[in-house]
């Protein structure tokens, strides 16, 4: 038989350290893909709502300035103000024929949360988020 040996009381540090360094990269995570399906919704909800707009009236520049409000203010509701953004708007076969299909793509660049602006040059630090949705012209006006 072995003697017992005395325990030296450090499992609570071991614990605490290993959790630590676990938990901590785990919680970036979780927030990370957070920040990433937030904005994720607001560029699809963007181009869903500048499409039926434009569905409505496609040559009208008064709806196209409408749509860009529209999009920012989708990607404001979401905390994506400051974001770069593009909208890109297409039909076919022509906006002005009946049944044309009004296509329009926007997408969003979304800083990881966390990253220094000094940082954000150097390093791959935002994602591209990109969602288009086509809506249908109505042939009866």
């Amino acid at each position: 038989m072995r003697p017992a040996t005395e325990d030296a009381g450090s499992a609570l540090i071991e614990f605490s350290a290993a959790g630590l360094i676990l938990l901590v990269p785990l919680i970036y995570l979780i927030v990370a893909l957070g920040q990433l399906q937030g904005a994720s919704f607001a560029v699809s909800s963007a181009a869903s709502g500048a499409a039926r707009l434009l569905a409505r009236s496609p040559n009208s520049a008064e709806s196209h300035r409408a749509a860009e409000e529209l999009v920012d203010l989708a990607l404001r509701d979401y905390g994506l103000d400051q974001a770069p953004r593009t909208i890109r708007v297409s039909c076919s076969p022509a906006c002005d024929s009946n049944d044309a299909l009004v296509t329009v793509s926007v997408t969003a660049e979304v800083a990881l949360p966390g990253v220094p602006a000094a940082l954000d040059q150097q390093l791959p630090a935002r994602v591209e988020i990109r969602d288009s949705h086509t809506d249908a012209v109505s042939r009866y006006g």
